[in-house]
């Protein structure tokens, strides 16, 4: 079945959650970032793991994935924990494995059965520290569904790149391969969703997630939250405003010519300043800065 006729964005933003469903996507790789700056935000003390910063920062979490869920997406896969934060060593390293073994186990499990959704740890066997942590996630979520949280994680950028040429070895599909890195069969990502700057990377974006066209969008405003209308806003362009392929092309260029002044002059997407320790978009909220 085929995308249903373009609605006016006003009526989509307002239609019932299953229209959304209609249209949306089965996969979002959601690339959270900003989380301590959302903290600080919100009062929170971020110079060392607590259990108020950590409930803070899963609970948001979960609460965009229930968003999710409520307009039709099935799968969310998010990092557990980013290669740069497991390449630390000594006390520093424990002191991230612990927090985000409590944080996205114990803590969490009260936010997935609110949910319903199954919660699984992806890739977890290259880092042996964290399989008590995939084992009390199978076994609490075993009997929820059909939504899933797939929690990834990858030692290095490099150990991302050994997993997928050992998965590849002697595959004959994509299927095969996803499976086989996986170890779970997930529908590709077909939306990535992330923060800040506009950059991926292999721990990001595992080729034996995206098996086909990816629409990427990120958020400037820190932390795990988006609301529904955020996301209805990211759908409906997703599957509306991007879908310019017509068989057909005889009458696309007509009017081209009084556009000129809009494709002669186009920003770059990507520049941006500094604010603070930070990094914000170019000529956004200019007069804010």
């Amino acid at each position: 079945m085929g995308t249903p006729p373009q609605p006016d964005l006003e009526n989509f933003l307002h239609a019932p959650a299953t229209d959304v469903a209609a249209i949306a996507p089965a996969t979002v790789m959601f690339a959270a970032g900003g989380t301590r700056r959302d903290a600080v935000l919100n009062g929170h003390d971020v110079s060392h793991f607590n259990l108020p910063l950590a409930d803070f920062s899963i609970r948001r979490m979960t609460e965009t994935a229930g968003n999710f869920f409520k307009l039709g997406l099935r799968n969310v896969v998010s990092m557990a924990v980013r290669t740069t934060q497991l390449a630390e060593t000594g006390p520093y390293r424990d002191y991230i494995i612990e927090g985000t073994i409590k944080t996205l186990g114990e803590l969490a499990l009260p936010y997935y059965r609110q949910l319903g959704c199954r919660v699984r740890l992806l890739c977890h066997d290259d880092i042996p520290e964290f399989a008590a942590l995939a084992d009390l996630l199978d076994t609490s979520t075993a009997d929820a569904g059909p939504h899933t949280i797939w929690w990834i994680v990858a030692r290095s950028n490099e150990q991302t790149w050994q997993r997928m040429i050992a998965a590849a070895q002697g595959a004959s599909s994509f299927a095969e391969v996803s499976q086989r890195y996986l170890g779970a069969t997930i529908p590709p990502v077909s939306l990535f969703i992330s923060f800040g700057k506009l950059f991926v990377s292999p721990e990001l974006i595992p080729l034996p997630l995206f098996g086909e066209d990816v629409h990427c969008y990120f958020y400037q405003r820190p932390g795990y939250s988006l609301s529904e209308q955020e996301i209805r806003s990211i759908i409906y362009d997703y599957a509306y405003q991007r879908k310019t392929w017509v068989s057909d092309k005889s009458g696309r260029y007509a009017g081209l010519e009084s556009q000129r002044h809009i494709w002669n002059n186009g920003p770059i997407l990507g520049l941006g300043r500094r604010v603070g320790g930070f990094w914000y978009p170019a000529n956004a909220h200019d007069e804010e800065l």
